[in-house]
């Protein structure tokens, strides 16, 4: 799991992940409903870094595009959640 104070390390990460668990971390074992929340409270806590509203004005495209792909990399583990391959990897690219 990412340290989740470090914008540039968030963004590069981003870039290069490989799967769900690198980018926000093992999910507890239990309900989807548990799971989902655990999800949220990752992408919440990346999200608090690299959303281009909390980063200095220089860094704001590059705040853009890592936001962007953050929250596609939430759409797609909570929708690999539900359909159990959440732990597998994924080309990222």
């Amino acid at each position: 799991m990412l340290r989740t104070d470090d914008f540039d390390q968030i963004v590069t990460h981003l870039s290069m992940a490989t799967s769900f668990t690198a980018v926000f971390g093992r999910l507890p074992i239990g309900s989807l409903e548990k799971q989902r929340q655990a999800l949220r409270r990752q992408f919440g806590a990346l999200a608090k870094v690299v959303h281009p509203d909390v980063v200095a004005e220089v860094d704001k495209p590059k705040a853009g595009l890592a936001f962007r792909q953050l929250n596609q990399l939430r759409v797609a583990a909570d929708a690999a959640i539900t359909a159990g391959t959440y732990d597998q990897p994924f080309s990222n690219g």
